[in-house]
């Protein structure tokens, strides 16, 4: 795992900071550590669905197609 740029962002109001590693190729993860709290807890969110079918990958011309 190749972690290509990371980021803080702070919530004031809420007093919660987020961190954001953006992961090779592109993929986003986020962490989100709570105070007092004992249990850790993790979910995965994509932003392609099952109609999606055809990509572009980072670098090349044609477009990739998976099939059905």
């Amino acid at each position: 795992m190749t972690i290509i740029a990371h980021r803080q962002v702070e919530n004031d109001i809420l007093k919660e900071k987020v961190f954001v590693y953006t992961l090779y190729p592109g993929l986003e993860l986020f962490i989100l550590p709570k105070k007092g709290y004992n249990k850790k807890y993790a979910s995965f969110a994509t932003k392609f669905g099952s109609i999606d079918s055809k990509f572009k990958l980072r670098g090349e011309e044609k477009n990739l197609e998976v099939p059905d």
